[in-house]
């Protein structure tokens, strides 16, 4: 087992049928056309709306579901899970889109603002370890992790968790959720663990297969089975086929998955409603035929004259070993049931469903684009807020557009001066369709997201023809303290412009993709145009003053900025894949270096240092996020003792999953941009 549950929602046409799959519902109505694919959903009343699913007593869970709330409220919750109807760990939507997590009433971890939002498709995904000191809440919206706790996550000293709720976050509106799972730990990858950006899909008979043993009762005619249990998105429980007849069998053929980017297939749920008839309960079971052989999922009773699902899941294709499911395999199966004793059984609707994951995994790359870009520009630029600074202080200037600006320390001689010849975009909002989300990567372009700005001055951002382009140092922006690069542009009006097709986090920012807000300032970037301040190393942390004056102009009157130079540019990158590998108690951490360096092979495993020399820190933290411990190394393998474990967390207490953070050394600024992960 590893999948405990999922719902599609695509084969209900009435509340009144999810209690027959879900443990139970609260006031929730269906709708079958408004899913986030396009099929069919169920849609929460604010406030009091709930469906719950009971589960075996588990000391870690994972489940998720895409969402819509077309409200964020002051504070409320949008998943929970409980020990009976005492709530262990909440989920928990604030007004200013921020994720809370209570561990009962009490609120341990939160969020930044502004990772959700309304009247858009999210994803999200709850990790919960059930334990009183090394429990874990891990929180991911849209496939980012946006809480990582370590701590204590039991409040009232359950044993385990058997229940877990999906609730509306909302004051006013209908919330519209899709696409449930839950899962456990057992089994294999990836069937065992976030799942990412899904999907589920559902299929429906479209032909009799090879056994069509059942009766054909209602209607009798026409003679075909398969029409008397497709049924969507209208169910019919006075349309079926029926049998008390020992090992009848019915199978059908199926409809075909829709074709999308190559993926993988996490599961397939088969769906029968049945119910027994006449002489008291029955039993049957759901049954799949590949290539000419069968397999049979559990017997299951029915119940006398109460329609109800009975639900197979098949992680792996039986046919293969077992092993991974393929979109061929999956549009050739029949699939359907049988019956297994001699009381009545009556089947009025069967379906597919299947999980699959909605996008190809993103490419491991951790320096793609980055020596096009590097060659690009200027190569002492290293990416410090003298762009920021410039920008910002552009909108103290005369209206119109500045060709040349000069920036001069107030009552003393200028140091620098620069030619600027696009400035002041102001971001009007942020705009995230709801179409796929979870794409925000750095190290892949972004075909979803995109940003509105409007342009206050300057020439408007254009569109360029390809991918290519892009990497080759085309459209280059700063988004508050993010650099991003974008293919496309869209004239909206009124001076608005949406950047689509994105790059984000370039050169190094990518630490700060979660730190925008609406307003924020947005200026495009010139290889040719922007320059540096020149500045000496004890220079940092201390604030100057500038004015900053326009062309033709004179700095009498012109206002004074205040700027500190904190040594952005100096810090080593974020180190990229960062993971752990264990042999008995010991753990062995692993990661690639990064570079702000040019170098000439765009997928190069190991870029130049960079640094003076090549030296990296590991912290140890505890569920406090304190340092317990500093593993100082030379290159990128790092290893951690169980000795050293049982020193820093006491005797026996093998960190399993371990919370660490690695960081690029410099001898300028100490430790760069850190990479934290829970290993």
């Amino acid at each position: 087992m590893a999948l405990l549950f999922l719902d599609g929602c695509d084969h209900y046409d009435a509340r009144a049928e999810l209690a027959d799959k879900w443990t139970q519902e609260d006031i929730v109505s269906v709708n079958t056309t408004g899913g986030r694919f396009g099929g069919g959903a169920l849609v929460l009343a604010p406030i009091f709306d709930e469906v719950y699913m009971t589960i075996p007593g588990l000391t870690e869970v994972f489940a998720g579901c895409h969402f819509n709330t077309p409200s964020i409220p002051t504070l409320e919750e949008v998943m929970a899970f409980l020990n009976g109807s005492s709530i262990q760990i909440a989920i928990q939507v604030t007004q200013s889109g921020q994720i809370k997590v209570l561990r009962g009433g009490t609120i341990i971890d939160g969020s930044a603002g502004g990772v959700i939002h309304t009247n858009t498709w999210h994803t999200i995904e709850v990790r919960v370890v059930h334990h009183d000191t090394t429990g874990v809440v891990q929180v991911r919206i849209d496939g980012e992790q946006v809480i990582d706790f370590l701590g204590d996550t039991i409040p009232s000293g359950a044993a385990d968790i058997d229940r877990v709720e999906f609730r509306a976050p909302s004051l006013s509106g209908n919330v519209t959720m899709d696409d449930f799972y839950i899962l456990d730990t057992t089994g294999s990858a990836p069937q065992n663990t976030f799942l990412g950006d899904w999907r589920i899909d559902t299929l429906y008979p479209d032909g009799d297969g090879n056994y069509t043993e059942f009766n054909v009762t209602n209607p009798a005619s026409p003679t075909t089975h398969w029409d008397k249990v497709e049924e969507t998105p209208t169910v019919d429980d006075n349309s079926y086929n029926e049998t008390n007849t020992n090992a009848d069998r019915d199978t059908f053929t199926m409809g075909n998955l829709a074709a999308i980017t190559a993926q993988t297939i996490l599961s397939l749920q088969q769906v029968s409603r049945a119910e027994s008839s006449v002489t008291g309960a029955s039993n049957m079971r759901n049954k799949l035929r590949i290539s000419g052989s069968d397999f049979n999922g559990a017997t299951q009773g029915t119940t006398l004259n109460v329609f109800a699902y009975l639900l197979e899941l098949w992680d792996l294709d039986p046919n293969a070993g077992p092993g991974p499911w393929t979109e061929t395999v999956i549009n050739g199966i029949e699939s359907g049931f049988e019956h297994v004793n001699t009381n009545t059984t009556r089947v009025s609707q069967h379906c597919v469903e299947v999980l699959r994951q909605n996008t190809a995994p993103l490419l491991r790359v951790s320096q793609v684009g980055i020596q096009v870009l590097r060659q690009a520009t200027d190569p002492q630029l290293r990416v410090s807020q003298v762009g920021v600074q410039v920008m910002r202080s552009q909108l103290a200037a005369p209206s119109g557009r500045v060709t040349q600006i000069a920036l001069e320390v107030a009552r003393e001689e200028p140091i620098s001066e620069g030619i600027v010849t696009q400035l002041a975009l102001e971001v009007a909002r942020v705009h995230i369709p709801g179409a796929q989300p979870g794409l925000r990567s750095w190290m892949v372009f972004d075909p979803i997201h995109s940003v509105d700005v409007h342009l206050v001055s300057g020439i408007p951002p254009t569109s360029v023809a390809s991918e290519a382009v892009v990497l080759n140092g085309a459209n280059v922006g700063i988004l508050g303290t993010e650099i991003i690069q974008w293919r496309d542009v869209v004239d909206l009006g009124g001076n608005i412009y949406r950047l689509s097709h994105l790059l984000r986090g370039r050169l190094g920012t990518e630490v700060n993709m979660n730190a925008h807000s609406i307003g924020e300032l947005f200026a495009v970037l010139d290889a040719d145009t922007v320059r540096r301040i020149t500045m000496d190393i004890t220079d940092l942390d201390i604030q100057r003053f500038y004015k900053i004056i326009g062309s033709g102009l004179t700095s009498f009157g012109a206002p004074i900025t205040g700027h500190i130079n904190t040594g952005v540019s100096q810090h080593p990158w974020q180190p990229v894949f960062f993971e752990a590998t264990r042999a008995g108690d010991d753990i062995t951490f692993t990661w690639e270096r990064r570079s702000r360096i040019g170098h000439q092979r765009i997928l190069q495993v190991s870029p130049p240092i960079g640094e003076e020399d090549e030296r990296y820190e590991v912290s140890i933290l505890d569920g406090t996020d304190s340092e317990v411990r500093k593993i100082e190394v030379t290159d990128t393998t790092a290893v951690y003792l169980g000795t050293e474990q049982e020193t820093d967390f006491g005797a026996g207490n093998f960190q399993n999953p371990v919370r660490a953070i690695v960081y690029q050394m410099s001898r300028v600024v100490g430790r760069g941009f850190g990479n934290r992960q829970l290993l």
